[in-house]
C-alpha cells in the first residue's frame, strides 16, 4: 500500500494498493490508546469520481504543511474530505456527502496559494461528481 494523503487532524490515512484500489483508513475507538486497531475500507464507486478524488488527495499530500500549519482554517475542510470518502466505502449515495463537503468549502475559503491549489482540485472533482452521479 502507498500513502497518497495523511490527515493528522482527523486521524485518517489515504492510501492506494498495487491495483489501482484506494482505501481509507480510520481509527474508530477513540476511547482506546492510540485510537485502537485501524480500519481499513476500501473505496468504490464510479472511476472517473474516484479518480479525480485521487488528485485531490494528491494536491492535499503536496499542501499537507500549511493544511496541518492553519488547521484553525482547514479542519472542517478536510473533516469534509473525510465524509466523501466515507461515502465511497457504502453503497449509499455519494450525492449527500459532496454537497455538504462543498458547503465547507463555500463557507470558508482557503488562503494563499496553497488554498487555491486546493479548492481548484476540489472544483475539479466536485464537477466530475455532479456530472457522473
Amino acid at each position: 500500500m502507498n500513502k497518497i494523503f495523511i490527515d493528522s487532524i482527523n486521524w485518517l490515512e489515504y492510501l492506494k494498493d498495487d491495483s489501482g484500489n484506494l482505501w481509507l483508513v480510520d481509527y474508530p475507538n477513540s476511547e482506546m490508546h492510540g485510537g485502537g486497531p485501524p480500519r481499513k475500507r476500501m473505496l468504490f464507486g464510479n472511476q472517473i469520481i474516484l479518480s479525480d478524488f485521487e488528485k485531490l488527495l494528491v494536491v492535499l499530500e503536496q499542501n499537507s504543511n500549511h493544511l496541518h500549519e492553519n488547521h484553525e482554517i482547514t479542519k472542517q475542510h478536510l473533516k469534509a474530505i473525510g465524509n466523501v470518502a466515507e461515502s465511497f466505502t457504502t453503497s449509499e449515495s455519494k450525492k449527500e456527502s459532496i454537497s455538504t463537503a462543498a458547503r465547507a468549502f463555500g463557507w470558508s475559503y482557503l488562503p494563499e496559494y496553497w488554498g487555491k491549489n486546493v479548492e481548484s482540485a476540489w472544483a475539479i472533482f466536485t464537477e466530475t461528481a455532479k456530472n457522473k452521479t
